[in-house]
């Protein structure tokens, strides 16, 4: 095997592109939600609509992740990621033809439900087909290309229509759906299949009994765990949703006076996301830990975020520089995906994986509700303050319950 193929197999390569495809897609309705809503609502308050979209797909890939990370332990983890790669392209592709605000209900909760089982199978397969000192670089290099999604994303309020975009996502997905058929099933799931095969043949229980088996089988330190990751993965969707979400309102309200649109939010915040996901996945790899970056990143975080609301700003340009900076501080996730991954036990890791990401991203469903019934106290800037002081510790101590995986043998 050559010295680079080491680093980036085929699994890290097209992993990498179907993240992309991921992030592209879920930060389009996040970039065009105002040009959207306002054209099909003709001018209605489009933040109502917009939090109810965001919370429907989120929804969505809470059930989704489960579904998917079940079906990846039942029939490979490559297999099932056709059908989680077809739905959400097409559901992309139809996004663009919607015509009314119950359509895009349901394309956005398609689309949530088949983009939820992209990334937890893809860092599952990165993992096991990598050895233990590598399989830390195949992750961080498969999130970093694939975290780029969210940077394209941002720029396409430049040069495309909010249509024109969605029927660019769905036409990736598709192409991404040709490039999986290039990559082998994971070795560690087909010797685990082999081991169990005389088990499964006698089995005859229904797909459904299954799928509700392996819920009631998750392991008590499995729920402690997507518990745990959950709280430690809050603060990177407090950032997603109040800073860059809603980077419009927000940055009117802490003072700054030149317009920012969610698109530029998104294009910064991603663009430190980038050199956050290479930066602490790398520190993790010189460090020999996964949890030691995990913290800088948290400290980082939580202080730039407390910097940009209580500081003084009136400047576009500094808003958007510390959406980078705080980006850069959330590429601990890179981190902590590769931890979920090393702890699970094979015949789980696709569940557990799959659903942990979702599960964080979901967090954005109580941040989002909780901001807004905030602001029926205080205003937008003391609502976002009142949550870093909850979110941020509630983290720090779920980082300390947890041991460190790394290097650990699949």
């Amino acid at each position: 095997m050559s010295k680079w193929r080491e680093y980036i197999p085929p699994a890290v390569i097209v992993g990498g592109a179907g993240y992309f495809v991921d992030i592209f897609d879920l930060f389009l309705f996040v970039v065009h939600r105002i040009a959207s809503i306002s054209e099909i609502t003709r001018g209605e308050d489009s933040v109502s609509h917009a939090v109810g979209l965001l919370n429907t797909q989120m929804v969505a890939l809470i059930i989704g992740g489960f579904f998917w990370g079940v079906l990846s332990d039942k029939i490979g983890r490559k297999k099932t990621l056709y059908g989680s790669i077809l739905l959400y392209s097409l559901a992309t592709l139809c996004n663009g033809l919607i015509t009314s605000i119950p359509q895009y209900y349901i394309c956005r909760a398609l689309a949530g439900f088949g983009l939820a089982g992209e990334l937890g199978i893809a860092v599952t397969l990165v993992t096991e087909s990598m050895k233990p000192g590598k399989r830390g670089h195949g992750v961080y290099i498969m999130a970093g290309f694939g975290l780029c999604g969210g940077l394209f994303a941002g720029l396409t309020e430049h040069f495309l229509t909010w249509r024109q975009s969605f029927f660019l996502g769905g036409a990736l997905g598709i192409l991404i759906l040709i490039l999986r058929i290039r990559v082998d099933e994971s070795v560690v799931f087909l010797k685990y299949i082999e081991q169990n095969q005389k088990q499964a043949r006698k089995s005859s229980i229904t797909v459904v009994q299954r799928f509700y088996n392996s819920f009631i089988r998750l392991h008590k330190e499995d729920v402690r765990l997507l518990f745990l990751v959950t709280l430690i993965g809050m603060p990177i969707y407090y950032i997603s949703s109040v800073f860059i979400f809603f980077a419009p309102e927000l940055a009117r309200e802490i003072g700054v006076t030149d317009p920012i649109s969610a698109g530029q939010a998104i294009t910064y915040s991603y663009a430190g996301t980038v050199s956050g996901d290479f930066f602490f996945g790398f520190l993790s790899q010189k460090l020999k830990s996964r949890f030691v970056p995990v913290k800088i990143g948290l400290l980082l975080a939580g202080s730039s975020s407390l910097f940009v609301l209580l500081y003084p700003i009136s400047s576009a340009p500094v808003y958007t520089f510390m959406c980078l900076f705080v980006g850069f501080c959330a590429g601990y996730w890179v981190v902590l995906l590769t931890a979920i991954a090393e702890v699970t036990a094979t015949g789980r890791r696709g569940t557990v994986t799959t659903t942990a990401p979702n599960l964080v991203r979901a967090t954005t469903i109580p941040l989002t509700l909780t901001w807004a019934a905030l602001q029926n106290v205080w205003d937008k800037k003391t609502g976002a303050i009142f949550l870093a002081l909850i979110v941020f510790p509630i983290a720090w101590w779920a980082i300390n319950r947890m041991d460190d995986p790394f290097e650990r043998e699949l």
